[in-house]
């Protein structure tokens, strides 16, 4: 890494200097446990015939997802999945915000218990937002020249409605005021499809021996004192890219190995995940059909949670057989996986071998899957298409009002969210600067 970035010599396409950090785990202890390293060797010789080739094939990707390489042929294979760490501790936007806080005291101000109710417009112009600040006072903040929401795919679309942007129908419905009709907001919602093939192994894995996932154990004091060992790691030994059809250009499926019980997330979730005898195949479908997903008000009062309907399968929009397909194709493609350790397994628990037919199948999927990348209900596009925002990230027909973050993307990218949401981000940070260059000259 070091030496590519010295002299500029980059196959990879990463960049080097940027406030966001990737490292691989260094779970040392992982590589005494026998049974686990066995399970590993079987499991990539296993995933080699079902793909159809020698292990040896694979030289020519590369097991890093985010290289270049991989993506220049539509590479399928084995990675290595990376983690947003630095020096193998947590580090992403949370650590960036305080840092440009500390240096910038001037240029940046972060309010907690603070939550925002309303935009306040002059005309059709942005100038400021009525808050609940942390001793429950109402409180209105004006702009010095715009405003940029980044409530995230269900709160900015919300915020929005509130103000009077949105469909003139459901705003009348709640008798507030319309701003601005643009009927978008709040519609397009999208996300993955994530299922979980749960398997119960015949003993725990040594390597969680004395895990209790909390700041007693001695793996948490191993790493808070060197920065090794199982905490180094998300608990991904490693993951497989797939297509569901051959005809695909790009790897449509992500599976990834976890050593735990995983079977979705829901109120206490984390219980099941530090249970030592489960191994768990999380599947993600990327670029899913459905576009049919709702975001609306069931009050005007800002702190009720909104109306979120996915419109899931075969209640959306495009073509539901072909994710419920894909996901069955990613299914049965890791229990051939799993098949090379039957005497490492004692039962599939999910979705159990009972469920072997494509039909029970495509039931059990429709019925347990689940996403957590919700995105896309303030759409870039024209005003024409329905769309909620300009290719500069403004409101169509509002002056000083913006909206960055997860809800501008038109269709779903790729498999996990939150980079292309960074992406977004920057680039809209260097759309703003351009923009406000523009009016001072």
């Amino acid at each position: 890494r070091w030496l590519a970035a010295a002299t500029g010599l980059n196959p990879t396409g990463h960049g080097w200097w940027g406030w966001m950090t990737t490292e691989r785990a260094l779970p040392l202890r992982a590589l005494r446990d026998w049974p686990l390293w066995r399970a590993l060797l079987r499991c990539v010789g296993a995933a080699a015939d079902a793909f159809g080739k020698r292990g040896s094939d694979w030289e020519t990707t590369e097991i890093d997802p985010n290289d270049r390489r991989n993506w220049n042929v539509g590479a399928c294979g084995v990675r290595v999945t990376p983690l947003s760490t630095r020096r193998h501790t947590r580090h992403g936007p949370r650590e960036r915000l305080l840092d440009v806080m500390k240096r910038h005291p001037d240029r940046l101000s972060l309010r907690l218990n603070t939550m925002v109710t309303r935009i306040e417009f002059d005309g059709k112009r942005a100038v400021a937002v009525r808050c609940i600040n942390g001793e429950g006072r109402e409180e209105v903040i004006r702009a010095g020249r715009e405003i940029i929401l980044a409530g995230g795919a269900f709160a900015s679309p919300q915020l929005l409605m509130l103000s009077g942007i949105g469909d003139p129908g459901h705003l009348n419905e709640h008798g507030i005021t319309v701003v601005e009709a643009l009927p978008g907001v709040g519609r397009n919602l999208q996300d993955r499809y994530e299922i979980g093939v749960v398997s119960r192994i015949n003993e725990p894995w040594s390597a969680l021996k004395g895990a209790t996932y909390t700041t007693r154990d001695a793996h948490f004091r191993r790493w808070r004192r060197f920065r090794i060992g199982n905490y180094t790691s998300n608990g991904v030994m490693f993951s497989l890219t797939l297509k569901s059809r051959d005809t695909l250009s790009e790897p449509d499926l992500h599976c990834f190995s976890l050593l735990a019980d995983f079977r979705g997330y829901y109120p206490r979730y984390s219980e099941r995940i530090r249970k030592p005898d489960y191994m768990t195949w999380a599947i993600l479908k990327a670029y899913t059909e459905n576009q049919g997903g709702t975001v609306r008000l069931k009050s005007t009062d800002p702190a009720a949670l909104p109306a979120v309907v996915f419109h899931s399968f075969f209640e959306g929009t495009g073509n539901s057989d072909l994710d419920l397909d894909a996901v069955v194709h990613a299914i049965r493609f890791v229990r051939k996986v799993n098949d090379a350790m039957d005497d490492l397994i004692a039962s599939e628990e999910e979705p159990g071998r009972q469920n072997e037919s494509d039909e029970a199948l495509r039931r059990y999927v429709a019925e347990n899957a689940w996403g957590h990348h919700a995105c896309g209900t303030c759409a870039i596009g024209s005003r024409e298409d329905g769309s909620v925002l300009d290719s500069r990230f403004r409101v169509h027909g509002i002056e000083g009002l913006r909206v960055v973050d997860a809800s501008v993307f038109p269709r779903i990218p790729g498999y996990f969210l939150a980079t292309a949401v960074y992406m977004v981000a920057e680039k809209a940070a260097d759309v703003i600067l351009c923009d406000s260059q523009l009016e001072t000259r």
